[in-house]
């Protein structure tokens, strides 16, 4: 509750929090070895706030069970585009938590693409609801302009 009542100067930006935790189900027990994570941030314009459940494993092993994100982009003029951003700019971040290692041999950074950099798989990734919130201002940005 502190840092939500920290975003009293930002409605747009305590909006998306608050439908993402009611959408992730925010408060609710969870299993042994679960845990949630919640971030809530500006960025280009746009206010997007992520809520991720995670499990470790007995072995330590991390598994990212379920992504919640709830976006204000101002006026969606292509929800079903910002649902597919959203989701691939989360596959990549969550490939490079869990598995993006750059090795250096020699000076030289040995990853050159993706043939052998490793990539989150399909079968890997969680489950991804994005939540695009109704709004009547103007459009705003999901990504830095070129």
């Amino acid at each position: 509750m502190f840092r939500r009542d920290m975003l009293a100067n930002s409605p747009c930006l305590r909006a998306a929090l608050d439908l993402a935790a009611k959408k992730s189900n925010w408060g609710q027990p969870l299993p042994p070895r679960v845990g949630r994570g919640v971030c809530a941030q500006p960025s280009y314009g746009s206010f997007i706030a992520t809520v991720t459940e995670a499990e470790v494993d007995e072995q330590g092993e991390v598994q990212v069970r379920r992504v919640t994100c709830a976006v204000d982009m101002g006026i969606a003029v292509n929800p079903d585009t910002i649902k597919a951003q959203l989701e691939g700019g989360g596959s990549f971040g969550l490939t490079a938590a869990l598995c993006g290692q750059i090795t250096i041999e020699k000076g030289r950074v040995q990853q050159s693409n993706f043939n052998n950099y490793r990539m989150m798989r399909i079968d890997q990734a969680p489950q991804i609801d994005v939540h695009v919130i109704n709004s009547r201002e103007a459009p705003r940005g999901s990504e830095k302009p070129a």
